[in-house]
């Protein structure tokens, strides 16, 4: 795999995230992904990761921008800001950058996102 067709695997993953397609997102996971982000407990496969999206994707709008793409090999860093919106509530901004590590068939392996969770308390 190229590290165009990595990029373009991870960006196809986030304009999911954009669409809300749950679905999508759970098939560009590896069945053994690894998932953390910031303080959460790391998911282990593909069930337990969707779970610890599923919160975010009950947001009424999502809009994940990337700022900043590097790759290499099949390892992708991006800065994002990553917006959520929730009916009755100001929308959420946080400034993330992701690690997405994939298998040999683009499938994601491991994501680790960096972002500071304080503020999803008050949202989630």
């Amino acid at each position: 795999m190229t590290e165009t067709e990595s990029e373009a695997i991870v960006r196809g993953f986030i304009a999911a995230w954009n669409a809300k397609d749950r679905d999508a997102i759970g098939r560009a996971f590896h069945p053994d992904i690894r998932c953390t982000g910031a303080s959460y407990p790391t998911a282990i496969g593909r069930e337990e990761a969707l779970a610890l999206c599923d919160p975010f994707l009950a947001a009424d709008a999502i809009d994940w921008q990337i700022v900043n793409c590097a790759v290499r090999g099949r390892v992708v860093f991006t800065e994002r800001v990553d917006r959520f919106e929730y009916a009755g509530k100001p929308d959420l901004v946080v400034p993330a950058c992701g690690v997405f590590e994939l298998d040999e068939e683009g499938a994601i392996l491991r994501w680790h996102d960096y972002f500071d969770s304080a503020g999803l308390g008050d949202v989630l």
